[in-house]
């Protein structure tokens, strides 16, 4: 408890300390202060009391013996660590040991107790957790993804986020190439962090934070040892006022020892996060690695590919469950360009997520508990003539506890882009232009596709007659319908026609006409209803 208050202290990092000064066991306080430590055989011991933004506190020897408990009252002084007050210095420091600098080294007290109890928590039995990992393509400016995969699983007793030992990322560095010619990317984990091996690898800078992390404290670390592995470079950082580790951003340095191109980045980014118990974990964490390809004329980026994992729910070992997740809410109107309204019974979709929707007769769609993060969205139209096409893609993002809202469109022009590639075949004397006719061929009666069908176009009165045919589910498509204005249309096949109708040609965007044949003889071209 608190010295001079009585109050208890929860939450508390306390360890059993033998003659050396090593933690020989570890836990947590409770609500009311109260912790209970099993030591590993008869000695002398010191208890250690930690906490994130205060002094820590040491007890007085004491001797425990064996089929003995000893019960202490622990009062302790309060001391808050002023990081705020310390003097950011341009120059580094190599490892972190006694005489390396008195601010530097009370920053890393503060990232040390932070990673200790992340350690503690990560050890079997302490917690499960549900874990969801992502897979995304993205492009070469590794903001937009192309593709998204994405995976949920339950995990005991082991980390979101886990590297190899220590020693030999030091040997082999953080990049290796697989038998099969893949690289693969390891991002410093707690364990690393609090070895031997990393902090004489690297040497260590006190830096003020800038634009996202402004009002930040960062501890940096570039590493001693260049141009004989990949290894990592990047930033601790940390909250001045609490002490806190809020995150961790680093990047793969020389790149080219195994055989990347030196200009690519590779880079990655893990958040940690403090629950109530008073256990760290880390919430979330991408690794973002560049994609090659290879042709005749070299090796080009074609874009990133970033892994990641996020803790969405943690099972404590009372039972208890804490939820990670910070949702927020999406929603938006989709607005059809074809009819100028609204785009009702559209498929909406994040994609590489289970969540998807349709749009209501307003347009309108809502999602509901989205986890934060950075989305695609994309939709489908429902009319039955564009087979599903899909809309232009939107990134999004989705902030915890805040709604997002936005706005789509299904706009022609983007319809014809897709119907109509630059290399597809058009209409005789057609006239260049983002403007197609789309429809289907239908028998009068039964109101079935009649495959084949040969369709007959005429601009005006006196227009040049042209003609194309329905392919076998009796639709058909013409790219590029000339000089704006009316036409008609006609269907036959055999002695079968359609009656002749008009549209109007807009200057672009897409045209939907159905033709129904019926009984020989149609008469004189009549109206209809057509969508632009």
């Amino acid at each position: 408890m608190e010295a001079g208050t009585a109050r208890p202290i929860a939450g508390a990092f306390v360890s059993l300390l033998n003659r050396a000064g090593d933690a020989t066991a570890s836990t947590l306080t409770g609500p009311g202060g109260a912790f209970v430590l099993e030591a590993p055989q008869p000695a002398r011991y010191t208890l250690e009391v930690e906490r994130i933004g205060y002094e820590t506190w040491t007890s007085d020897p004491f001797d425990l013996v064996t089929r003995r408990t000893v019960t202490r009252r622990l009062e302790v002084t309060v001391q808050p660590v002023n990081l705020e007050a310390l003097t950011v210095a341009v120059e580094s420091e190599c490892g972190l040991r006694p005489g390396t600098g008195e601010p530097l080294l009370r920053a890393w007290e503060e990232v040390r107790k932070a990673l200790d109890v992340s350690l503690w928590t990560e050890e079997p039995g302490r917690i499960q957790f549900e874990l969801r990992t992502w897979t995304r393509m993205l492009d070469v400016a590794a903001r937009v993804a192309r593709s998204q995969e994405s995976r949920s699983a339950w995990k005991t007793g082991s980390s979101s986020f886990v590297s190899p030992p220590a020693a030999d990322l030091a040997e082999d560095g953080y990049v290796l190439r697989s038998d099969e010619g893949n690289h693969l990317f390891f991002g410093p984990d707690a364990g690393v962090f609090l070895s031997d091996a990393f902090r004489q690898d690297h040497c260590f800078s006190l830096v003020w934070g800038r634009e996202e992390h402004a009002d930040l404290i960062g501890l940096a670390f570039d590493p001693i040892h260049r141009g004989d592995a990949a290894r990592v470079e990047g930033v601790l950082w940390l909250d001045p006022a609490t002490g806190e580790l809020r995150d961790l951003e680093f990047e793969f340095v020389d790149l080219n020892i195994v055989g990347l191109p030196r200009d690519h980045r590779a880079w990655g980014r893990a958040w940690f996060r403090r629950l109530p118990p008073g256990i760290w974990v880390v919430s979330r964490w991408w690794i973002k690695t560049p994609v090659l390809r290879v042709s005749i004329r070299g090796t080009t980026l074609h874009g990133y590919r970033e892994d990641g994992g996020e803790v969405t729910r943690l099972e404590l070992a009372d039972g208890s469950t804490i939820d990670l997740t910070e949702r927020g809410t999406l929603s938006g109107y989709a607005a059809d360009g074809l009819t100028g309204g609204a785009l009702a019974g559209a498929a909406v979709y994040l994609v590489g997520t289970g969540y998807v929707i349709t749009t209501d007769l307003a347009g309108r769609f809502r999602f509901d508990l989205v986890p934060e993060g950075r989305y695609t969205l994309r939709f489908r139209h429902p009319d039955p003539h564009l087979g599903g096409m899909e809309g232009p893609s939107r990134a999004v993002e989705v902030v915890g506890g805040e709604p997002t809202s936005l706005r789509v469109e299904f706009r022609p022009e983007w319809a014809v882009d897709q119907l109509c590639p630059a290399e597809a075949p058009r209409a005789e004397a057609q006239v260049a232009g983002p403007v197609a006719l789309l429809g289907l061929v239908r028998d009068a009666e039964t109101g079935d596709p009649v495959p084949e069908a040969i369709v007959r176009l005429r601009a005006g009165e006196d227009g040049q007659l042209r003609t194309i045919q329905a392919d076998d589910t009796g639709a058909f498509l013409v790219c590029g319908l000339g000089a704006p204005g009316p036409l008609s249309l006609q269907a036959a096949v055999a002695d079968r026609v359609s009656e002749a109708v008009w549209v109007v040609v807009p200057e672009s965007g897409l045209v939907i006409q159905d033709l129904d044949v019926s009984a020989p003889g149609a008469g004189d071209p009549g109206s209809a209803e057509s969508r632009f």
